[in-house]
């Protein structure tokens, strides 16, 4: 899912068990990323993960650490900004 508010993008997403560890998330996400920065005036993306796994694959498509949700500190943002994306 892809949600616009605060003038900015925020990506959501899930992988069915069967299709997990295999790679397809990371190159889902990363060429989404990818499309949103060159057909977009968008210049930040933002990310919730649900857990380690999630975190991870943000990491491997360039998202940072950002800081923490007001009302769950548990949660973190991540996001990433066109001028530090590499496509």
């Amino acid at each position: 899912a892809i949600i616009f508010s605060r003038n900015s993008f925020e990506v959501s997403y899930g992988t069915e068990e069967a299709y997990r560890n295999n790679g397809f998330m990371k190159e889902a996400l990363c060429g989404l990323i990818d499309w949103i920065f060159k057909h977009t005036n968008e210049h930040e993306i933002w990310g919730l993960p649900n857990g380690p796994i999630s975190e991870r694959i943000l990491n491997s498509c360039e998202f940072e650490h950002h800081g923490f949700v007001e009302t769950n500190p548990d949660m973190k943002w991540y996001k990433i900004e066109s001028t530090k994306y590499h496509y």
